[in-house]
């Protein structure tokens, strides 16, 4: 009830992997992808020198590669107090040393495929970026007593969430603030034993947005299925936003994922049964008909 329309990205994103999924052949060209280069044509470095004040580089890069580059320049832009163009400088004459980027590839155990922060990998990317990969870590909820966010904990929300999970905003969660739903307490003799930053009362804002609900313009309710009620406090109209990212339907904990796996296989030994039960009557059928050896249709 209520649910915010998806925007033009991520409705996008939502109907191509549906049709994907049952019908491939039916899927339209999208006019992004039309006429794209081979990955060796997608790369190039051009420089421009004719000014004796200042050079010009032209860098062009596939587009998930293009997405590791600028958080790099970014972070390491951040850490210096810097421009991203002075960070470019600092990182090709070595400089950086103090700077740590993570970039998180999620990847589906059962279908192999890989999702970037906010886009799936396809082809030669995915398989460049499963080579970058450095470190593994199966994602769960978690709790505990510290105020800030852990690197692991910050990973599954941006999985969960996908996008900014501020009505209608599709910045991505990879860089967006992770924000304590309800704002922690700890005078407050109910919170005593509580943990402070639990992720599954936290959610993914964006700057913008995270300041719009410091200042009291926007209430949040998350929901267990993850679904966020968010209200405005000028005229209380409310509206619900979904998670969108790679595991908004993850099993991610214990006892769900046990859970799956239980039911999953007595769904396929009901299903095992219930074939090896038709092949036997079938056989059956085909040998025998009136005494005789039969030569009834086998009905599969």
């Amino acid at each position: 009830p209520d649910q915010v329309i998806p925007g033009p990205v991520i409705l996008r994103r939502g109907v191509t992997t549906i049709v994907a999924t049952h019908q491939p052949t039916a899927l339209p060209v999208d006019p992004e992808d039309q006429e794209v280069p081979p990955p060796a044509l997608q790369t190039d470095f051009g420089i421009d020198t004719r000014n004796d004040d200042y050079t010009v580089f032209h860098i062009t890069v596939p587009a998930v590669d293009g997405r590791g580059v600028t958080r790099i320049l970014a972070v390491v832009g951040a850490a210096h107090d810097c421009s991203r163009a002075t960070a470019f400088t600092e990182l090709c004459h070595g400089a950086v040393e103090d700077v740590d980027v993570t970039l998180n590839c999620y990847r589906n155990i059962d279908t192999g495929q890989t999702y970037l922060e906010n886009r799936w990998l396809a082809g030669i990317a995915e398989e460049r970026w499963i080579r970058r990969v450095t470190h593994l870590t199966v994602p769960s909820h978690s709790a505990h007593d510290s105020r800030f966010i852990t690197d692991n904990q910050r990973a599954l929300l941006a999985g969960i969430d996908g996008t900014c999970r501020a009505p209608g905003c599709e910045n991505p969660a990879a860089t967006a603030d992770a924000d304590h739903v309800h704002r922690f307490d700890s005078d407050h003799p109910d919170n005593q034993d509580t943990p402070r930053t639990d992720t599954e009362k936290m959610q993914s804002l964006c700057r913008a947005c995270h300041n719009d609900k410091t200042r009291g313009l926007l209430d949040y309710t998350r929901h267990p299925d993850g679904t966020t009620s968010v209200t405005s406090i000028d005229d209380g109209h409310t509206v619900t936003t979904v998670p969108t990212g790679p595991m908004a339907r993850a099993i991610t904990t214990f006892d769900q994922s046990l859970a799956r796996r239980v039911a999953a296989r007595a769904e396929h030994e009901e299903a095992r049964q219930a074939w090896k039960a038709i092949t036997s009557m079938a056989l059956t059928l085909a040998r025998t008909y009136d005494g005789k050896r039969g030569v009834r249709d086998i009905p599969f």
